[in-house]
């Protein structure tokens, strides 16, 4: 089945991830695929393919044969020979559970990525993951995945948890509160995460019942740094009618709610905020589209028109009601009555935000008010001391044109007392001339009197 994805890290070689993360011997990371094997010989070998032709060559591929009755447990023991990334464990049949778990404890990798039997891959998976990922950093890596059936064909589909074109990063919380909502998926083989994840919080799958996946996701998604979902395909999934998830019946149902509850147990434990969407998704898994794999699984076995939602989701109903009605109404009375209390503390809290933006809105008002005093009073106090400045300048302006004057006036003075004193001296000098003359004069007359 070939099917066109973007890849963002085609261009990328092993060597470039080392600066950025990586096991603590400095060699690029190792990524342990760990593959449960059962009862699927007509598919194991495109499954193989798949896996052995990622662009990201360093893998260790545990290939987990659960005692399978036909040859796959042979086929996996000839891929082995040929491969010698592959390592195939044979055990007694446990289950899907069992053989995940084997593989959980045999794994010596970095990164754990599941991968059911009967499914493939596109060859960039690996590499695009990883690219995602950063040493020190438990980030949990998602893609979006389609459907096939059991000879490849592709098959319509509307998943929800496809809705999406860009890439997201989401908290731990964020991430769960999307998974109770079913817009994250609940399936072991649509992300990888960080081996320490599963080793540090003790996760593994519950064995001797199926949808064990869904019992842990929101476990693995709460010991992360962060959930990163990547917005193209990379994972095929094949939907047979003889797999765990292509039988509608009541057990299927009541293995979905041991796992539900199973999730509650952590989910409220963790992030007890989060109860309403546990008990809202309990009400409405059974009774809407977003569930496309389920809803897939019923028009498959039941010979729906799959074009018919009102068709489906009226199948889906009554499957849920045969036997189970008064639980449902239990479930629903609990859950109205949390969404009534929740309503009730949201308008406590909307009256208590209310009470303080007011309380805020009369601070503000205060202050403004106070603000505007102040600078009124700054403006009173500028205006005076520049008048008082203005009016200092002018007396001294003043004062120094009246000291002009004095000067003028004294040097005046002074040039006038110079002019009297210089008269007083040439008039002095002019009688003592006078008075010479006069004498001269008398002498003069003396004489020519004495002469006569």
């Amino acid at each position: 089945m070939q099917h066109t994805t973007a890849d963002t890290t085609a261009e990328l070689t092993e060597q470039e991830y080392v600066p950025t993360y990586g096991s603590t011997d400095g060699e690029p990371p190792l990524v342990s695929v760990i593959i449960p094997v059962y009862n699927v010989e007509k598919f194991l070998d495109a499954n193989l393919t798949s896996v052995t032709q990622q662009t990201y060559r360093r893998l260790e591929i545990l290939v987990v044969d659960d005692g399978s009755p036909d040859n796959s447990g042979q086929i996996a023991d000839d891929w082995a020979t040929k491969d010698h990334r592959i390592r195939v464990i044979h055990q007694k049949n446990k289950g899907l559970s069992g053989a995940r778990n084997t593989g959980l404890a045999q794994a010596k990798g970095d990164y754990i990525l599941f991968v059911d039997s009967d499914d493939t891959i596109e060859p960039t998976l690996v590499r695009s993951c990883l690219a995602h990922m950063r040493r020190g950093r438990r980030n949990i890596v998602m893609y979006q995945f389609d459907t096939m059936s059991e000879d490849g064909t592709f098959v319509k589909s509307r998943y929800v948890h496809n809705r999406y074109s860009k890439r997201k990063v989401l908290t731990p919380e964020e991430a769960i509160r999307d998974q109770i909502a079913g817009k994250i998926g609940g399936y072991a083989w649509s992300f990888m995460a960080p081996t320490s994840i599963y080793r540090e919080n003790n996760i593994t799958f519950p064995e001797g019942r199926s949808m064990e996946d869904l019992a842990r996701i929101c476990q693995i998604f709460g010991g992360s740094d962060v959930v990163i979902r990547l917005p193209f395909v990379l994972y095929h999934y094949r939907l047979r009618a003889n797999s765990i998830m292509g039988t509608a019946s009541l057990a299927f149902f009541k293995e979905w709610k041991l796992a539900t509850q199973d999730r509650e147990a952590y989910v409220l434990s963790r992030f007890p905020q989060l109860r309403s969407y546990i008990l809202k998704q309990k009400i409405e898994f059974l009774s809407t589209v977003d569930y496309e794999s389920l809803l897939q699984t019923i028009v498959f076995r039941l010979n729906l028109d799959p074009e018919s939602t009102r068709e489906r989701k009226e199948t889906v109903k009554a499957l849920f009601n045969e036997g189970e009605s008064d639980e449902f109404k239990a479930m629903q009375a609990e859950y109205l009555a949390t969404k009534e209390a929740e309503r009730a503390q949201r308008a406590e809290q909307r009256a208590a935000a209310s009470k303080r933006r007011a309380r805020q809105k009369a601070i503000r008002k205060a202050k403004a008010k106070k603000e505007s005093l102040e600078t009124l009073e700054k403006h009173v106090k500028r205006s005076a001391l520049k008048n008082a400045e203005k009016s200092a300048i002018r007396r001294h302006n003043q004062h120094k044109r009246v000291q002009s004057v004095v000067k003028q006036a004294q040097s005046a003075v002074k040039q006038a007392q110079t002019a009297v004193e210089k008269a007083q001296k040439e008039l002095e000098k002019a009688t003592q001339a006078r008075t010479v003359a006069q004498i001269r004069v008398a002498q003069k007359q003396a004489q020519e009197m004495e002469k006569r």
